[in-house]
């Protein structure tokens, strides 16, 4: 099949008219303006603007995403408030827009409890609950980008490594393509665990050029997978990667959307979408969620899109593109022209409009007023928690026992000698099979493990008893191995991955040490 382009690009009125709720419509364009207002407002905090906080000096780097709003705000309305997302080190707006939609489907209880979690007065029946619940997620992820204890990850993780696993967000991700294989092995982990959930990979258009990226694609559509891996690629392509150009520059092609044909003979179902239209990316979200959700993933898409400043606020982008090249891109903002569409069909008016975008300015005043000056920078003494885990498996009980008819041939232990000894490569042996035989959650898989039991032996046997499906080859890609068996972890399967040799595991170490290693703190 053809890799599409712009297959759907109407505007407000046409999505209404093809079954999309004014309420909906009206959440997305309050979504935009949220994430808007809120990177604007990083802005001023940077350059000390911040009337309330005067003298206050944000640190680090910080990577805005103004102008691509339409992507994140179509994305995650477009997805259910159960399915995950992996994001990028520019995820602000991603963040936003995962938490706002989870909060939609909570109940009053689940609300006020989560108002309460940074002290704010609220209780089920309160009648401006939703309202309230809005404002703490924005004050959690602006405390965040300040380091506050109140922050989602406690200010560990700030912009570029914001998380919130009760909404299914797994995390943001400072390098380059680092949450690929993540993305990919949680989606693995929804297959096998049985649920109908997918997995969206946001990332953007550097990391498409990235090795993380063929390896995890490739994972994903190995064809030993009978049901297709339920992940959704979505490049946000803002056409930089920093200042490299992806057209006419640093690749070959003129969009990325044809690598999907390298994969699959579904081409993975790719295409390129209008990024600054926030409808045409929720259209072809959604189609994508079906078919992962049918077993037909993965899908590949390339949301075209611009981002207005530069790579980070240290990048004044003069020396690499134009004055015009971004009035050009500016002329299509989704949000002025999402409103002018709602204007004209009536589902807005001039006054609505202008108060909805007061009230996200005002929401994001006070969230940076809030993380500012009254949320609580960590104890120093705490810095240690969350480093290493104090839980284990035990006492899991009978529930998540491989069922015996689950089972192809019967567990059998290796001989002992007149010493009761066994080989080390036998007690491995051992050791995976009771594990797996405890909790059918545990899986195996990575180089050589399957039919031939692995280059020392150590998984011999398994593949007999547990199938396929628990014990399987990866292609010969170690970064995809350890970054999948990541985000099978994250989402509650148990792997067990193997690389062969101890001088393969640099191919490894970004997803060693910057994933596998940082993630859980």
């Amino acid at each position: 099949p053809p890799v599409s382009r712009f297959r759907w690009n109407g505007d407000v009125k046409q999505a209404l008219d093809e079954g999309l709720s004014p309420e909906e419509a009206l959440r997305m364009f309050e979504v935009m303006l949220y994430i808007r207002a809120f990177e604007e407002m990083i802005v001023q905090l940077k350059s000390g603007r911040f009337k309330p906080m005067p003298g206050f000096k944000f640190i680090g780097a910080t990577h805005l995403s103004i102008g691509q709003e339409g992507v994140a705000a179509g994305c995650m309305a477009a997805i259910r408030p159960d399915d995950y997302i992996t994001s990028s080190h520019r995820g602000h707006g991603h963040s936003i827009a995962k938490g706002y939609y989870a909060l939609l489907s909570r109940t009053p209880e689940e609300l006020a409890t989560f108002c309460r979690e940074i002290n704010m007065q609220a209780s089920p029946d309160d009648p401006d609950l939703l309202d309230k619940a809005i404002q703490v997620h924005l004050n959690r992820t602006m405390a965040e980008l300040m380091g506050k204890e109140e922050g989602y990850c406690r200010g560990r993780g700030g912009g570029m490594h914001i998380a919130d696993f009760h909404a299914g967000h797994l995390g943001a991700n400072a390098i380059v393509g680092g949450s690929m294989a993540i993305a990919t092995g949680a989606a693995m982990a929804c297959q096998k665990l049985g649920t109908d959930k997918i997995v969206v990979c946001l990332a953007g258009d550097g990391a498409a050029n990235n090795g993380i990226c063929h390896e995890s694609m490739n994972f994903a559509t190995m064809a030993q997978f009978k049901r297709g891996c339920p992940v959704v690629y979505l490049i946000e392509n803002n056409q930089y990667g920093m200042t490299g150009q992806q057209v006419g520059e640093v690749t070959g092609i003129r969009y990325l959307s044809r690598r999907g044909a390298g994969y699959n003979p579904q081409n993975m179902h790719a295409e390129t979408v209008n990024g600054m239209n926030p409808l045409a990316v929720y259209e072809a979200v959604k189609r994508a969620a079906e078919l992962c959700r049918k077993g037909q993933g993965p899908v590949l898409l390339e949301c075209l899109t611009y981002r207005y400043l530069g790579h980070s606020l240290s990048d004044d982008r003069k020396s690499y593109r134009s004055e015009a090249e971004e009035a050009a891109w500016r002329a299509h903002d989704p949000i002025d022209n999402f409103e002018k569409q709602a204007i004209a069909c009536g589902l807005l008016t001039e006054e609505t409009a202008a108060a909805y975008r007061k009230r996200a300015q005002d929401r994001i005043y006070e969230a940076a007023r809030w993380a500012g000056l009254e949320a609580h920078d960590p104890d120093p003494a705490t810095i240690y928690e969350g480093l290493m885990t104090d839980t284990t498996s035990e006492g899991i009980g009978p529930e998540w026992a491989t069922p015996p008819t689950e089972l192809l041939a019967e567990p059998v232990k290796t001989k002992r000698d007149g010493q009761g000894r066994i080989l080390y490569r036998h007690a491995v042996t051992e050791a995976l099979m009771e594990e797996m035989l405890r909790d059918r959650r545990v899986v195996v898989y990575g180089e050589d493990v399957a039919d031939y039991g692995g280059a020392f032996g150590a998984t011999r046997g398994l593949i007999e008893i547990f199938g396929r499906n628990r014990v399987f080859n990866t292609a010969i890609s170690e970064a995809a191995i350890a970054g999948t068996a990541c985000g099978a972890a994250m989402v509650g399967l148990r792997p067990v991955v193997e690389i062969m040799y101890i001088d393969f595991i640099l191919m490894a170490m970004d997803q060693v040490g910057n994933q596998v290693a940082k993630s859980r703190y």
